[in-house]
Parts: structure tokens; C-alpha cells; sequence
């Protein structure tokens, strides 16, 4: 994705649902777009092996990368999101059944491990399609904010029922700038509108059936989007003095390609899936 500055938001207090800590940040979420601070890493496999996660702060608080091991060497292999002190929103299809995880909060220099005891992943999920790609990451020990690592909002309240049509959201990863390419080696950001649904509908109509659990978001100039390794990371809507995630990276037609949004989990259609798997009441 190319990389793009996000402004910088105030603090503010918003009622959240009760159950983990779900009080996301009203801090600024972006600094200058090229220092990165402080990283959370995740390492999950099976077992306990295979892929690394980490938790970029300086970018976007709540933004993980996924890093898969090929060959002896680690690669991005998805994104994530941080939602509460104890879960990592990601895609369902970055992860696999089973999978085992750990979680190191590194405030200064050595990290500090803390066991992710579940992954849930939506019982639904159909690969073919790619509908309900939603997962959890639950973590045995909640993470340690800081001025630098902090959850983002889900979407409760009025955006719960938003079409979301043409509102800007920003899209973040360490996936590769063009299709086919190598991964980023620094966190990226991109604005891009989200797109109505009939005409993403009309876009895919010969390639995958959309349906109202997805939404689609894209330049209409082709000149940014999501690509590989950039899956299961978050669409981001600034809203109130706060980011929420609208969207999970899933799939699309190669990356930034003419005429074909990228395709995204919508996150409002899973809130009760959510509010289960999270514990909120």
C-alpha cells in the first residue's frame, strides 16, 4: 500500500459494552508515518512454532503483523487488530485450526511472553467464498497499554446499522506494494472510500457472490489498496475522536486492480458473535 499520514485524533470518552477492556484509544493513532515504537510480538503455530505477530505502535496502536516462517526466515504473512486487552481481531483465513499462540508485550527492549490460549475461529467460515472471515485471538494475559500499543473501537452504537457508502477509512499492513510482490518492511497506510454495494455486487458478479457480512472499499483511481499480507488487518473509520475497525482484510482481484474494490469482512455484522466470544455483556 502506498504510505499516507493519518491525522492525529484527541482524546475522548465513549461508553463501550462492559466485559474486557474494550475502551479504545482515543489517543492519536498516527505520529509522523515512519517511526515505528515499541512492538507487541505474537508467535503462534502448532505447535507454538511457525509465524510471528507484532504490534506496531507509533503507526496505529491497535495494528498487528502476522509473520510466517518460510524457509528459516520470517515473512508477513497477515495483519491483525488489538480490540481489547485480552483479543486480536484477524481474518479467518490467516490462521488454522488448532493453532497455538504466544504473546510478548515488549515495552523497551526484551519482550515479555504471555500465552494465547484460543483461537476462534468463526464456525462459518467457508474458503471457497471467503464469508464469515472473522477470527479471535484470546490471550491468557491481558495486554499492558501504553501511550504506544492500544486497542481500537469495534463498531457498537449508531455505526452498528451504517451502510458505511462512501465514508473514507484507512487501511494499514505490512503487505506487499503491488501484486505479487515482497512484504513492506515498515507499517503502511492508505485512505480509500468504501464503495456501495450494488456496485461491488456488479464488480464481482462473475468472480464471487458479496454478500450484506461483507463490505468493499477501494480507490477509484486503482492507485491503492490492500495486497498480500495485508489480510486479516483492519479498515479503519475515524469517527468521534476514535478509530474504529469497519472491516477484516479478506481477499479482492490481485491488488489495486481497475474496477475491483478490495473485499472486507464487515465487522457490525458480527457483534453478537463478538460480544460472545469476547465475554461483553
Amino acid at each position: 500500500m502506498q504510505q499516507l499520514p493519518l491525522r492525529p485524533v484527541q482524546r475522548e470518552r465513549e461508553r463501550q459494552p462492559r466485559g474486557e477492556r474494550t475502551a479504545c484509544s482515543g489517543r492519536r493513532l498516527a505520529l509522523d508515518g515512519t517511526v515505528v515504537w515499541s512492538p507487541v510480538r505474537v508467535e503462534y503455530g502448532v505447535p507454538l512454532k511457525g509465524a510471528t505477530a507484532t504490534f506496531e505502535g507509533g503507526e496505529v496502536h491497535a495494528s498487528a503483523a502476522i509473520y510466517r516462517k518460510n524457509e528459516g526466515r520470517a515473512e508477513v504473512g497477515c495483519g491483525g487488530a488489538l480490540v481489547s486487552d485480552k483479543h486480536v481481531l484477524t481474518a479467518a483465513h490467516c490462521v488454522s485450526v488448532g493453532v497455538r499462540a504466544r504473546l510478548s508485550t515488549d515495552d523497551h527492549t526484551e519482550p515479555v511472553d504471555a500465552e494465547v490460549v484460543d483461537v476462534v475461529r468463526h464456525q462459518r467460515y467457508d474458503p471457497r467464498t471467503y464469508a464469515n472471515d472473522i477470527t479471535l485471538l484470546v490471550l491468557r494475559e491481558p495486554v499492558r497499554w501504553n501511550r504506544f500499543v492500544q486497542p481500537a473501537c469495534l463498531p457498537f452504537g449508531p455505526l452498528a446499522n451504517e451502510s458505511l457508502k462512501d465514508y473514507n477509512a484507512f487501511i494499514v499492513g505490512w503487505g506487499a506494494t503491488k501484486f505479487n510482490g515482497a512484504g513492506s518492511s515498515v507499517l503502511r497506510q492508505a485512505q480509500i472510500p468504501v464503495w456501495d454495494e450494488t456496485k461491488c455486487s456488479s464488480a464481482y458478479a462473475q468472480h464471487l457472490p458479496i454478500s450484506n457480512s461483507q463490505l468493499c472499499a477501494g480507490d477509484v483511481n486503482a492507485t491503492m489498496d490492500s495486497c498480500q499480507g495485508d489480510s486479516g488487518g483492519p479498515l479503519l473509520l475515524p469517527h468521534q475522536r476514535r478509530y474504529y475497525v469497519i472491516g477484516i482484510v479478506s481477499s479482492g482481484k490481485d491488488c489495486a486492480t481497475p474496477g475491483f474494490p478490495g473485499i472486507y469482512t464487515r465487522v457490525s455484522s458480527y457483534l453478537d458473535w463478538l460480544r460472545n466470544a469476547m465475554g461483553i455483556k
